[in-house]
């Protein structure tokens, strides 16, 4: 069972990674490396939606 404290531990993690920035047009998003694949789902997303139109080349 994970504990009171660590839950409130989690919690403030969380909500400081929650930065709420209002999403703009940029000239390039970087998403930087992980297990999480939601990372680059969203970068997808942004490039596909002309948030950021430039990518990578190989």
């Amino acid at each position: 069972m994970i504990s009171t404290q660590s839950w409130a531990d989690a919690r403030c993690l969380w909500d400081h990674h929650q930065m709420g920035h209002v999403l703009r047009p940029c000239s390039v998003a970087v998403g930087l490396g992980s297990h999480d694949l939601g990372v680059a789902d969203t970068a997808v997303d942004l490039y596909e939606r002309g948030m950021a139109p430039l990518k990578a080349s190989p």
